[in-house]
């Protein structure tokens, strides 16, 4: 069986970052085969991408019919960019971002350069961070109805 090969972006980034491409730990052989992490230049800016290899006749989106498979891929995406948004200013690109060969996706990176700079601009420095929230769900139904009965009613008056 031989396989075909996709070229997976995970983000964009500066091409002045100098880093280091060491993968993160985790296997993903069975699903695919992924090489190693490197960075295609275009101009000022740069996708950091692998080589995925897919097996005959099977797309991404057929692998990620196998919700093993899908859980490697997204906790490999997230490992890349985890490792990477530690030390360089990244725009992430969502999971599943994918390319036919390097052409194309240093042509998407041409006919979105501007955006893609201006975007590198805004975050340069910044943190991401995620919350969590935990409640009561009747508690919140409750509120919400409530809230959603003032706001009728605010409505009403304004009308």
């Amino acid at each position: 069986m031989t396989a075909t090969s996709i070229v997976y972006v995970y983000g964009v980034l500066a091409t002045g970052a100098d880093l280091a491409l060491d993968p993160p730990p985790g296997d993903l052989a069975g699903i695919a085969e992924r090489g190693p992490l490197r960075v295609l230049p275009s101009g000022d800016i740069a996708a950091l991408v692998c080589d995925l290899a897919l097996p005959e006749g099977r797309d991404l989106e057929t692998i990620l019919e196998d919700s093993q498979a899908a859980q490697r891929l997204i906790l490999d995406h997230h490992l890349v960019l985890a490792r990477v948004i530690g030390r360089h200013t990244i725009l992430p690109l969502r999971f599943g971002s994918v390319f036919t060969g390097d052409a194309g996706v240093i042509a998407a990176l041409d006919v979105r350069a501007t955006a893609f700079q201006e975007a590198l601009g805004r975050i340069e420095g910044a943190l991401e961070w995620g919350v969590k929230a935990f409640c009561d769900r009747e508690l919140l139904g409750q509120r919400l109805a409530r809230t959603v009965a003032a706001i009728r009613a605010l409505e009403s008056e304004i009308a």
